[in-house]
């Protein structure tokens, strides 16, 4: 813009203004409604600047923090940005702009995500079923996996009732290998595991039964014979009750 000043008996003058506008309100955040915990979320937006200047946005995610200014992007072109959140809730997520003169826009409108955490699933039970000689260490190993890849704590009954044991944190779908001594004979053992997430979410109870023997003499012994007469049945007998 040019601004002219003339008077009588006054020399002419002009002087040239340069203005910058500020960037247009940028449009609503596209992107996920709901998700997960600790999982990425894009978020794309965009303006125009009306210099056509290149532009830089700011994301703020509802949970306190904000992307920083990410740019710089063309006037009128596409910008996407990712957050995961580490909180359940739900969260309003805006967006403004500034150009390269840190002329900043207003926000724009806001969109909702909807962040839950899915429960881990029930642990796997792997180990000697049968014939569980009392007074002798077996190993029996856990297993649990979780859908967000959260940590897990693996909660471990040996013999039923309230009491419990807590391993943990371990990595999704890592193996937790334990080991037990049952000491009553003819008894059927019931081992329980659960997976806990490390927000809290919680699986169902898995339940693995072992049985001991009345006595570990010769009983055994002719097992183990007959076993050892007879390759193929040691084979089924392994698949099936180990």
């Amino acid at each position: 813009m040019y601004l002219v000043v003339t008077a009588p008996n006054l020399l002419y003058h002009k002087e040239q203004f340069f203005f910058n506008l500020a960037p247009q309100k940028p449009s609503e955040p596209q992107g996920n409604t709901e998700g997960n915990i600790n999982t990425e979320y894009n978020f794309t937006t965009d303006s125009t600047d009306p210099e056509g200047k290149n532009l830089y946005y700011w994301f703020n995610w509802g949970d306190g923090t904000n992307s920083g200014w990410d740019g710089p992007h063309s006037s009128g072109a596409n910008a996407t940005v990712s957050h995961a959140w580490t909180e359940r809730g739900y969260f309003s997520v805006k967006v403004k702009a500034k150009d390269e003169g840190d002329v900043e826009s207003e926000w724009s409108d806001e969109v909702k995500i909807s962040i839950s955490n899915d429960a881990p699933k029930k642990p796997s039970i792997k180990g000697k079923k049968f014939w569980v000689i009392p007074g002798k260490e077996y190993e029996y190993t856990f297993k649990a996996t979780d859908s967000d890849n959260d940590d897990v704590y693996i909660l471990v009954k040996w013999a039923g009732g309230s009491q419990y044991d807590t391993y943990g944190p371990i990595n999704s779908g890592e193996d937790l290998v334990l080991k037990h001594t049952f000491t009553r004979p003819l008894t059927t053992y019931i081992i329980q595991a659960k997976s806990v997430d490390i927000f809290g979410e919680e699986s169902d109870w898995e339940s693995f039964f072992v049985l001991t023997p009345k006595t570990a003499g010769n009983y055994q012994q002719i097992l183990e014979r007959l076993l050892d007469r007879f390759p193929i049945l040691r084979f089924i007998v392994q698949e099936i009750f180990y």
